[in-house]
């Protein structure tokens, strides 16, 4: 007998070579099933998956113009503070028709003609930014549903989000990177179905007739 023909009547390799064939049967079932049952599903999470992608860029591109808005401002406000206290000492110490206050209260009048509709824009700019963080959120909770539909049977990359810390204190859901390509999408995909199979009834008895042909073969070897 060769050494092959040995390992295969081995009890265990046995149950192993069993398992792995009803695990394979079984997940063709599920794949199948779902990739012909939820077809318009499937299509629609690709398309949300796409838009919420093309959505956190835009939101991203917003976020860097607030923020440099927002910088530019609290700079120019700092200036006109600068320049009001100016006005003021010079107002108090009797040079208010010198050369050099003329000139502060003319920049100071200049800059305040640009920060009025500069703040203006920023506040504009920023209720924007709240709609499509609206829509976002929208958005994915749609793909939440879709992907709760199809049970994940297939290979896709990993919807998988993380809570992150946005502009303003604002939170929303991002990508993460991290669950994107063919391996995670294969270690998502296994993941689901044996959390499915687990689910089921009949697998407390498949795992203790598992179990019991493990301990006999572990008794058979302690005796031998």
């Amino acid at each position: 007998m060769s050494r092959m023909a040995r390992i295969l009547e081995n009890p265990l390799v046995k149950v192993f070579i069993v398992i792995a064939l009803l695990y394979g049967i079984i997940n063709n079932i599920l794949y199948f099933s779902s990739f012909i049952t939820h077809k318009e599903e499937r299509e629609r999470l690709g398309v949300l998956t796409l838009d919420v992608g093309v959505r956190e860029k835009d939101i991203h591109t917003y976020e860097l113009n607030l923020r440099q808005k927002k910088n530019d401002l609290e700079k120019n406000r700092t200036t006109l503070d600068d320049l009001d206290k100016q006005i003021v000492e010079m107002e108090n110490t009797g040079n208010k028709y010198t050369l050099e206050y003329q000139e502060t209260v003319e920049k100071y009048n200049k800059l305040v003609k640009t920060y009025d509709p500069a703040q203006k824009d920023y506040e504009q700019l920023y209720g924007e930014y709240l709609n499509k963080v609206e829509e976002y959120n929208q958005v994915q909770q749609e793909l939440k549903e879709v992907r709760t539909v199809t049970q994940n049977f297939y290979t896709l990359p990993s919807f998988v989000k993380e809570k992150t810390s946005s502009f303003e204190g604002i939170s929303f859901e991002k990508w993460n990177p991290l669950h994107w390509g063919i391996w995670g999408s294969i270690a998502t995909w296994s993941q689901d179905i044996w959390n499915q199979i687990q689910s089921w009834p009949i697998w407390t008895e498949i795992k203790a007739w598992i179990d019991s042909i493990i301990n006999y073969v572990k008794e058979r070897a302690n005796l031998s």
